[in-house]
């Protein structure tokens, strides 16, 4: 697998374009069906221009009328992961604060296994965020635990890992929020915080490992105060049913404890479901890929 990305210091400000391909109605291809246009989806990518989003179905360039058609969602079915092996990783994280989008230094972290969900004996402690916001540490391969940060004067977190670890990893974007940040983005969705659950922030990624739009968010652990949210062109929506094309999202209000939250395409087919807790007052990081059945 390839690095996660995370971006949620550009909650507020993202912006994602997606070009809109124009169709007639009726139709589903866009020149000649006696024409062959096509012997993979690759040979559409290259077309461009109109035939952006299409994929090969009978040597034609066509929209996908379902997700398994897409090579976005073609493993769905057919995943398998890495094998974990034999041996360590290293896991490398970049902090940065939501508003000043600058590093963050001196967060505490301990790196914690999955089945201790206070840290009560930390497989790494004492580490702590150098001048460039960046924390490193080693763990074994197959690794599906998670890293506890403390930042001061913030909310700490937890970043749980999924996939399990099998190499090097990267998480480019990890937001330290402030309580009054996150309060001020409870109400640009139109909630408050209660101090006495949890918060989940993620990414959802599709096939080609890219950030996925079209990807439902729920948990059932959830009740009457929980929300689900999304970035919707960079701004937090309770509107939207799925994410657009930055793949970004989250839920608010979750009780604390152990939870799982399942991204869903709009056929009913199941991208992944991730097993986690959450702390009161505090957040959970993490992401939805696609896994096996």
């Amino acid at each position: 697998m390839p690095r996660i990305r995370m971006h949620y210091g550009n909650a507020i400000a993202l912006v994602l374009s997606l070009g809109a391909l124009q169709v007639a109605a009726g139709c589903s291809v866009l020149t000649n069906p006696d024409r062959k246009q096509c012997s993979i989806d690759g040979d559409c990518t290259r077309r461009g221009g109109a035939f952006a989003g299409t994929v090969c179905i009978q040597e034609t360039c066509t929209q996908p009328t379902q997700p398994s058609q897409s090579p976005s969602w073609g493993c769905l079915g057919s995943v398998v992961w890495p094998s974990a092996g034999s041996g360590t990783s290293t896991i490398t994280m970049h902090l940065t604060d939501l508003i000043s989008q600058g590093p963050v230094a001196n967060v505490g972290a301990r790196v914690c296994r999955k089945t201790d969900p206070n840290c009560n004996e930390p497989m790494t402690a004492d580490l702590s965020s150098d001048a460039s916001g960046i924390v490193t540490a080693q763990v074994p391969n197959g690794f599906d635990g998670y890293v506890e940060i403390t930042p001061a004067g913030a909310m700490p977190g937890s970043y749980f890992f999924y996939p399990p670890i099998t190499s090097n990893t990267d998480i480019p974007y990890v937001p330290i929020v402030s309580t009054s940040a996150l309060g001020m983005f409870a109400q640009l969705v139109g909630t408050q915080i209660d101090p006495n659950r949890g918060e989940v922030f993620l990414g959802a990624y599709n096939c080609l490992h890219a950030p996925a739009d079209g990807v439902r968010l729920s948990s059932a652990d959830g009740d009457s105060e929980t929300l689900p949210f999304y970035l919707v062109k960079g701004l937090p929506s309770t509107t939207a049913t799925a994410t657009d094309s930055s793949g970004l999202g989250g839920i608010l209000n979750l009780r604390p404890g152990s939870v799982t939250l399942t991204g869903t395409l709009s056929t009913g087919q199941i991208v992944g479901t991730v097993s986690m807790f959450t702390r009161a007052g505090e957040i959970t990081y993490t992401s939805v890929v696609p896994a096996p059945e």
